[in-house]
């Protein structure tokens, strides 16, 4: 790892430990006097070892490290953990996943040792948890008690890790506050994650603002890849704001770009996904045939596409596809119904139809398009 974006020497030293134990104190309830008298431990001596590095300072850490049943770590070991941080910093950073289960494992470890850094190690289990792609809801509510514990340490990380605690209290807060939002961040990162809330609650203009600061950091920081999945949430945003135009212009030189550098993966299908909307939201049926008529199967997004293009551009063909291609047999029970009312609605424009077809939650803007239609 030649880039070296966490210095952990300040973990070296005592004064650091000293907030460890402020909130290990607070969070236990323990009178904190009170209860360094009954160590044999001086208060005065201890809030003058937190100030500077002091012999007695690393006498009193070894004392509370045994009362509370964690180990020191020794400088080779902070030394070897400082590598771990920033390789897994990094990975995640630049979404380079192929070593996470092996740093979630080496996580786990070095927390089963009790040692006295395991903030620091439960920080980054949460920021390795908020990269794995599960939903941002069982993320928060699987993982929200250890969030408020680690978090209840801040003072005892903040000097190292600011980045990454704040990426952590943006990821696993349920609801933005202001505070979090107007705040100033460093990375591109911190913006996508506030850009990326706003739109699961439906607020896209605020969510566009900020793609836009997330993607200008993400530029500089030449992080192509989180480029592309910024732009993933323009689109999304645009077409949800019914601006077809704008993201199809997006969509199309994204796929050039996937296209280029042989991204056939969920990115690219994605955007193509983004694209085919677009397409139907300008009225560009033969556009949307032309991207889905060669494919051997369709999920039920794109035979919906699909069913709604060819009923747009030559109705026969529509009902010579519907009544000898669509076998609804083969369909599991929520996309028959999705096809079955789909049909109605083009065909005889009933509304309980669209009813239907929203409660069976085919999504906002393709409701919006249908009404338009």
């Amino acid at each position: 790892m030649f880039i070296k974006k966490f210095d952990l020497s300040i973990y070296k030293i005592t004064p650091i430990y000293f907030k460890l134990f402020d909130v290990i104190m607070k969070n236990n309830s323990l009178n904190k006097d009170n209860f360094l008298d009954s160590k044999k431990i001086t208060p005065s001596s201890y809030r003058r070892a937190s100030k500077s590095e002091q012999k007695i300072g690393e006498n009193i850490i070894k004392k509370l490290s045994k009362v509370f049943k964690l180990k020191m770590i020794d400088s080779k070991g902070i030394d070897e953990l400082e590598e771990l941080l920033n390789e897994i910093y990094y990975d995640m950073y630049y979404k380079i996943y192929e070593n996470y289960d092996n740093y979630l494992n080496r996580i786990e470890e070095l927390l089963n040792k009790n040692l006295l850094i395991y903030p620091i190690l439960n920080l980054f289990k949460l920021f390795l948890i908020a990269n794995a792609n599960n939903s941002p809801k069982d993320i928060i509510s699987q993982n929200y008690c250890l969030y408020e514990d680690t978090i209840s340490f801040s003072s005892f990380l903040e000097n190292v890790f600011s980045d990454v605690v704040d990426l952590v209290k943006l990821s696993y807060t349920q609801d933005l506050t202001d505070d979090l939002i107007s705040k100033k961040y460093n990375l591109g990162l911190h913006y996508f994650v506030i850009a990326s809330k706003l739109w699961i609650s439906g607020n896209n203009t605020g969510s566009l603002y900020y793609c836009a600061k997330a993607k200008d950091l993400f530029v500089q920081e030449e992080n192509y890849i989180r480029i592309i999945y910024v732009n993933l949430t323009i689109m999304s945003n645009y077409n949800m704001i019914c601006n077809f135009s704008e993201c199809n212009q997006l969509a199309n030189k994204q796929l050039l770009i996937l296209k280029n550098i042989r991204n056939n993966g969920i990115e690219y299908q994605t955007t193509l996904k983004h694209l085919m909307l677009s397409l139907l939201g300008l009225k560009q049926y033969e556009d949307v045939l032309s991207l889905l008529e060669n494919k051997q199967t369709y999920n039920i997004t794109e035979l919906c596409y699909l069913l709604i293009s060819k009923f747009k551009t030559n109705k026969e063909e529509y009902f010579r596809y519907f009544n000898n291609e669509i076998d609804l047999n083969e369909l599991n029970e929520k996309c028959r119904l999705i096809v079955k009312y789909l049909n109605s609605y083009l065909v005889k424009r009933e509304k309980r139809a669209l009813y239907e077809l929203e409660n069976l939650k085919i999504g906002d803007v393709l409701i919006k398009i249908l009404k338009k239609l």
